[in-house]
């Protein structure tokens, strides 16, 4: 069984040789072209990497030539000297918190771009909820946020950091060659090419490192989610308990792995700073030293100063650029990791809207033990009836059928009402009708889609005003008009109580704030707002007392909503036209309910 399953885990990781593929994906959407923002902003940046390293250059021949100065007294040349190096320091101060700046902005520039294409295409149309139905993709709220800002800081400094040491190596190597020659150089390089090449044979796998890291901590985050969002169930039955051990597991696995990381950070570190760092520095002065000697006969005692400083101040800069660029594997390693994590929902948000644009319309035969082809739906405007014929309802793997063959038609006035043991297909039906699960087999005839208003089990209360709840999901401006109309439907469903206490401006945490009957109402209140010629209401009336309930039916149908229900409180059915039985195993039956019926459910 282990075996199996660290083979399993070994297929979820992606391949290390997409690390560039994926990237590049990621890169086209973050940075589409030179003339974006954010293009504009890597121009700028650039530009500044370009002064910052010529200045960098000017600054160690200043070094040089106060040295020379000081070799021969001429105090009052050297303060001068000195006021030059003071003024050319502002520059480089300059430079390098524009560089901290710009490498923030691009940052945000890149999550901007990032988030703008999640928001798009994750959160559209059915689009999310068929990736939260895969389960193919863990922590989605930590994958959409705090990956995606990691992912974009980790890029822009990468640009930064690795940009500004070639040049860097660029332009001190050139200038380098020319003072001391090329075999002194070249011995330099030697070294740093060397020592990459040994550490890269013992460093560790960062990107693996980082990845599990912020899985971890997307399994952390989920814990205390999942407590915000059933703590009154939790409270109720006094699980704080279990919960508390289910966030310090989690959190205890997480310092586990946190800890590993630093460790090996730890130790990779006194190998990298004594190796890249120190070796460097003696590495330099291993290299200037034998270019003065060389020269002294060319050069006097001032000169040979100048010579040393400059060239030493060059060296100790070529040094740390060469030390940047072999160390980077450490930031590259990190941005493989969250490079894998951010693509995985990238690539799950593009075949999802795939499947979405190319599932087929055409009924096909479905092979034995083989997965059921998609039916035919048909959405228009001439339909004015839900229609379903000969259809298949399975579960959205296609594994288990659920209802078989139901053939059903359902006109204006002629309000239906679902019964059936739980499993049987009820609230599996209502969602075929709303094309949030696939139909496999049959044909379904459906108005357009905002003549269908769907509420389940759970109301759900939007974030923003009072307005806004009994408008979701579409969104009005303000307007006598508009309040006047919606204080009528608060009348309807008596929750005017709820006006007069918050006002239509009011913001407020409805979810947690109203009651479950209050929400309830509320979202009655919201479908006789919309006023669909057809309601779908799952259960979406327990919390609510018999009275109100007949009232709400009533109300519906004199709007002229046709109600198709769910629903458990048999004094219902008398709002009802016909029942639509769920036998189980698939078997269904359509009966007319009489006036008889209705006196014997009552």
């Amino acid at each position: 069984m282990k075996g199996e399953q660290q083979e399993k885990d070994e297929k979820k990781k992606p391949p290390r040789n997409n690390f560039k593929k994926k990237l590049m994906c990621l890169l086209h959407v973050i940075f589409p072209s030179l003339l974006s923002k954010s293009g504009l902003f890597i121009v700028v940046y650039t530009i500044v990497l370009c002064s910052r390293v010529w200045i960098t250059i000017k600054l160690a021949s200043l070094v040089g030539e106060l040295g020379s100065l000081m070799g021969k007294r001429d105090f009052p040349k050297m303060f001068i000297q000195q006021a030059w190096f003071s003024l050319w320091c502002y520059p480089a101060a300059l430079a390098n918190s524009m560089m901290k700046f710009l490498e923030k902005k691009i940052a945000l520039q890149f999550r901007t771009e990032l988030t703008k294409f999640i928001h798009f295409n994750y959160i559209d149309g059915r689009v999310f909820y068929k990736i939260l139905l895969d389960k193919k993709l863990e922590n989605l709220d930590q994958r959409t946020t705090a990956d995606v800002e990691l992912f974009c800081s980790t890029l822009t400094f990468i640009y930064g950091h690795l940009l500004k040491p070639f040049l860097d190596l660029l332009f001190l190597s050139h200038s380098l060659a020319k003072m001391m020659g090329f075999r002194q150089l070249f011995s330099f390089y030697a070294f740093f090419f060397i020592s990459s090449a040994v550490l890269s044979v013992i460093k560790p796998n960062y990107s693996r490192l980082v990845s599990e890291q912020q899985r971890l901590e997307g399994f952390l985050r989920s814990d205390h989610a999942r407590i915000l969002q059933f703590s009154e169930e939790i409270a109720f039955v006094g699980g704080s308990d279990v919960e508390r051990a289910n966030c310090e597991k989690s959190y205890k696995i997480l310092e586990t792995q946190i800890d590993r990381s630093l460790w090996t950070h730890f130790w990779m570190d006194i190998i990298d700073g004594y190796v890249m760092k120190y070796g460097g520095s003696m590495m330099a002065y291993c290299a200037v030293i034998p270019s003065v000697f060389v020269n002294w006969k060319q050069m006097n005692s001032q000169q040979s100063v100048q010579h040393y400083l400059t060239v030493t101040t060059m060296l100790l800069g070529l040094g740390n650029a060469l030390k940047d660029i072999m160390l980077s594997y450490k930031e590259v390693g990190k941005l493989e990791g969250l490079t894998n994590r951010v693509y995985e929902l990238y690539n799950e948000i593009m075949e999802k809207r795939k499947e979405i644009k190319e599932e087929a319309k055409v009924r096909g035969e479905v092979p034995k033990n083989e997965v059921p082809v998609p039916g035919v739906v048909i959405r228009s405007p001439d339909i004015a009836s839900i229609e379903l014929i000969n259809c298949d309802i399975y579960t959205p793997d296609g594994l288990t059928k659920l209802v078989d063959n139901i053939s059903i038609k359902i006109d204006r006035g002629e309000h239906l009402i679902l019964h059936g043991v739980n499993g049987t297909g009820k609230s599996s039906l209502f969602r075929t009708l709303g094309e949030l699960w696939p139909l496999r087999a049959g044909t379904m005839k459906l108005p357009p889609r905002k003549e269908i208003y769907f509420i389940s089990q759970n109301a759900y209360m939007c974030p923003g005003s009072f307005r806004d709840l009994l408008t979701y999901p579409e969104v009005h401006k303000s307007s006598p008009q508009l309040e006047e109309r919606l204080l009528s439907l608060l009348e309807r469903v008596e929750l005017t109580g709820l006006l007069e206490k918050f006002g239509w401006n009011s913001v407020e945490n409805w979810q947690s704030l109203l009651s479950g009957g209050e929400k309830q109402r509320l979202v009655i209140a919201r479908l006789y707002f919309h006023q669909p010629e057809f309601g779908i209401l799952d259960e979406c009336t327990s919390a609510i007392s018999i009275e109100m309930e007949h009232k709400i039916f009533e109300q519906a149908k004199d709007l002229g909503i046709t109600l198709i229900t769910i629903a458990h409180n048999r004094a219902l059915r008398k709002h009802h036209k016909y029942q639509l039985n769920f036998l189980g195993g698939g078997a269904w039956s359509l009966t007319t309910i009489s006036q008889e019926d209705n006196d014997d459910s009552e």
